[in-house]
């Protein structure tokens, strides 16, 4: 089902680079296709997850950090049973860049 109708129904902003002014936070959305409780959404911040955020379709998003760093969002289908062979979850990946 994945195959024709994605993980995702929304994007913001369109995954890949930014560039930020140090100390500026910004806000991520990802907008499941079916949502809970047949996917679950999990935010990671420099690979590491972010519990607290978990099932949230939109975050806002380290204005504390003084380095670069990632954001991923991880939509995966939890029910075991809507898949296509290892298709389970899919990764939204930003970059950002300070300067």
């Amino acid at each position: 089902i994945y195959a024709k109708i994605g993980f995702t129904r929304a994007i913001s902003p369109a995954a890949g680079n930014l560039t930020l002014t140090r100390g500026a936070s910004a806000t991520f959305s990802v907008q499941p296709t079916l949502g809970a409780p047949i996917q679950k959404l999990e935010w990671y911040v420099n690979n590491q997850l972010q519990a607290q955020w978990t099932n949230q379709t939109s975050i806002i998003c380290c204005s504390e950090l003084n380095s670069n760093y990632t954001v991923s969002a991880v939509v995966t289908d939890i029910t075991g049973v809507i898949r296509l062979n290892t298709l389970a979850s899919n990764t939204t990946r930003w970059s950002v860049t300070l300067n």
